[in-house]
């Protein structure tokens, strides 16, 4: 079980600019959502529908009740489909005779993969976690939790002022003319909703980081290219040969995925210079970002600093690619002296 920590940056209704919320924090809505969400049929539970995204719509499996101590959710991700199942091809076929097919499913099955959340208001942490699956991943399902839960405070809670447009044949149409506090108090159009997550670090590796500013004599970065067409590939050969590291005569010779590292001579002047390189980072890491050190062959890459674990699960537990909200309760139990180990003293 791959176990992942963030902080719950954002959550509640904020005023443009202001970075505390005018009211709905998660500790105030929890019980309405966990009782709005257990009280319907899976298919009803949704928040919003993106038919250009995949999933195309998130639905919740289940929601323990609030607790101080914690409450976990299991979040549904709806996967494209067909009136008849899901298609499939095989990845043995020989192209141009490979052939789709369809695997059938019944009316109401939902095809998908979960989420897990389990939140910490005390300290004010959201866990991820991620059964060890075989036949890859989906990444820890954030993205879709964070649009769900944003959406659900836009449109559904007790704070959405919901006048409703007009209807033909059982079927209506909704307009959200703002939000309030709670009932009976001023109708506010001046705030938005927001749900949002921020990585949590392993502050001690990033904190050793300036204080060998003296030290550090190269930064790194590492980047991964998709060469996935011939205009790729001849841009990258013309790159290639323009700066002498030699020359392709077919463009067919770059393996189609490239994986490229650079290393710049940096020899800061202050602790701050490495603070800020470390904050830039953490603002927008589209490349893996290290730091060499005199006399370390070794780089001290900056996304090992985050909090991120692979858990071994107690014997009685076993790995599914979806628990129910019961038995995420069972696997919580069983991570969660790990996770309080990783969040530190104190926590």
């Amino acid at each position: 079980m791959t176990v992942e920590l963030h902080k719950l940056a954002r959550c509640g209704f904020y005023l443009r600019g202001v970075g505390t919320p005018s009211f709905g924090t998660i500790v105030d809505w929890w019980q309405d959502f966990a009782d709005w969400a257990n009280g319907r049929v899976v298919r009803t539970t949704g928040t919003y529908v993106d038919e250009e995204s995949v999933p195309r719509r998130v639905l919740c499996a289940g929601a323990t009740p609030y607790a101080p101590e914690g409450f976990g959710v299991v979040l549904w991700n709806e996967m494209p489909g067909t009136a008849r199942g899901i298609g499939y091809i095989s990845g043995t076929a020989l192209v141009q005779k490979a052939r789709a097919a369809e695997r059938s499913l019944g009316n109401d099955d939902i095809p998908g993969w979960a989420t897990h959340l389990w939140f910490l208001p005390e300290q004010n942490v959201l866990v991820v976690l991620i059964p060890k699956i075989p036949r890859g991943t989906r990444g820890n399902g954030l993205p879709q939790a964070r649009l769900y839960f944003r959406e659900y405070l836009r449109r559904q809670s007790r704070y959405a002022d919901v006048e409703m447009l007009e209807r033909h044949d059982d079927v209506a149409s909704y307009e959200v003319t703002g939000w309030r506090a709670r009932p009976g108090a001023a109708l506010r159009r001046d705030v938005a909703p927001q749900f949002d997550t921020r990585p949590l670090y392993r502050h001690g590796i990033l904190d050793d980081l300036p204080k060998r500013y003296q030290d550090i004599r190269k930064i790194v970065t590492s980047r991964e290219l998709e060469m996935d067409s011939r205009v790729h590939r001849d841009l990258l050969e013309f790159v290639l040969s323009g700066i002498g590291l030699g020359h392709f005569d077919r463009y067919e010779h770059i393996a189609p995925r490239q994986h490229f590292r650079l290393e710049v001579p940096w020899q800061p002047g202050s602790p701050e210079e490495v603070s800020e390189l470390v904050s830039a980072w953490k603002r927008a890491p589209s490349s893996r970002t290290g730091i060499l050190f005199h006399g370390e062959p070794n780089v001290h890459w900056l996304d090992r600093a985050r909090s991120r674990e692979d858990v071994r699960l107690p014997a009685g537990i076993t790995e599914q690619p979806s628990y129910t909200i019961t038995d995420l309760a069972e696997v919580w139990a069983a991570v969660e002296p790990s996770v309080y180990r990783m969040l530190g003293p104190g926590s």
